[in-house]
Parts: C-alpha cells; sequence; structure tokens
C-alpha cells in the first residue's frame, strides 16, 4: 500500500523487462550482490 513499494516494485519490473545488455548495466549500478542472484 506504500507509494515506496509500489516504485519499488514497478522497478523491479522494469529491470526485468530490459533487454540483457542493459540488466548488466543495472547489475552494475546496484551493485554485486545482484550478481549472485543472477
Amino acid at each position: 500500500g506504500e507509494p515506496v513499494s509500489n516504485k519499488l516494485a514497478d522497478a523491479m519490473a522494469t529491470l526485468i523487462r530490459l533487454p540483457s545488455a542493459q540488466r548488466g548495466g543495472a547489475k552494475r549500478v546496484l551493485g554485486p550482490d545482484l550478481r549472485h542472484t543472477a
């Protein structure tokens, strides 16, 4: 219900839809932690 939670969910959905090249760039921006999951 919080606006921040909605923005976070939207951001995650956007990252999932990005092409692999842009996903790699997003991973570099967000940090090494995401590289372990992906």
